[in-house]
């Protein structure tokens, strides 16, 4: 990329995740921390949708919730609360009201950039600079879209324990893992944020996923990413001691599903098959080690289909 921004005003990021209280409740204390003192990021550009499943469903309660944000210092008007049927087709309305309704709130403070988090997807910024040192980066470099690669983790020898508050989840889970390619053949692009244009002129995914081909170059659309080799690593928190009984609860709902989901229905069954083949833990096959340079794209490549409309310079 050629093209220089402006680089004297500022990024302003809203992260904008979606929590159901079927996850842990250590894994929501893990979320505001690592974005709020790892990352960088104010909790007040901190935004959640939470959802409220049943309550026979739920690992810990609403209001433990808003003690957390609380606590966390993220503002009562960040939060929405979403007691209906939970969908990925109503994903991305979700994603997409708490982004309109933030920066209608408080209108952007410089560049506008958003993240679309997943409660259990951590990014990891090269070493030393915050989210926002690399948004700002990026945004001078003429890039608008800032992708990643999704690294399962599990703890050591496999294992999937309960999450805690302590010590550091990355500690807790520090084996490298390529589960979601290996064995569920799914994406594991990740737009780890973007540009607030690029959301109308380039993002074309009526499910509210945000991998890196739901953004497509072309046309009114010239949001482009860094190349592959330097996309940054999005840490899966996902296998914990939690996972089978929310893939079971998965291959119970959906198996006859036609309103979109029936994927979720098919990666579910296939894990379970998986974890039981292996006595409920993740073989050290799947794994490996990143080592010193952090270089992702050596040990998980993309499917065809996440190829097809890559958006990024080659």
């Amino acid at each position: 990329m050629d093209s220089k921004k402006n680089c004297a005003t500022e990024i302003d990021l809203r992260v904008c995740t979606i929590f159901s209280l079927k996850e842990p409740e250590a894994l929501l204390h893990q979320h505001i921390k690592h974005w709020t003192e790892v990352l960088g990021v104010s909790s007040e550009s901190l935004h959640y949708v939470l959802q409220l499943p049943p309550q026979n469903e739920q690992t810990f309660s609403k209001d433990s919730a808003l003690s957390l944000f609380q606590k966390y210092r993220v503002p009562n008007e960040n939060v929405i609360l979403y007691d209906q049927k939970y969908t990925n087709t109503i994903q991305k309305d979700l994603f997409s009201n708490c982004t309109t309704a933030s920066f209608a709130r408080t209108p952007a403070k410089g560049n506008a950039w958003v993240s679309w988090s997943d409660s259990d997807e951590f990014p990891v910024v090269p070493h030393g600079k915050t989210i926002l040192d690399h948004v700002k980066s990026l945004h001078c470099r003429g890039f608008s879209l800032y992708a990643g690669y999704m690294v399962d983790r599990v703890a050591a020898h496999g294992g999937l324990p309960d999450v805690s508050d302590e010590p550091n989840i990355f500690s807790q889970f520090p084996q490298t893992c390529a589960l979601t390619t290996t064995i569920l053949g799914a994406y594991t692009s990740k737009m780890v944020a973007f540009a607030l244009p690029c959301l109308g002129d380039c993002y074309n995914d009526p499910l509210g996923s945000h991998h890196t081909n739901m953004f497509q170059r072309g046309g009114k659309c010239q949001c482009a990413c860094e190349a592959r080799s330097k996309w940054t690593q999005v840490a899966h928190f996902k296998w914990n001691a939690q996972t089978n009984s929310k893939l079971e609860w998965r291959v119970k709902t959906f198996k006859n599903d036609k309103h979109g989901e029936s994927f979720w229905w098919s990666e579910s069954r296939k894990m379970l098959q998986y974890l039981s083949k292996n006595g409920g833990r993740v073989n050290s096959s799947e794994c490996f080690s990143l080592g010193e340079d952090q270089l992702v794209s050596k040990h998980i490549g993309m499917t065809k289909a996440e190829d097809s409309l890559i958006t990024c310079d080659k």
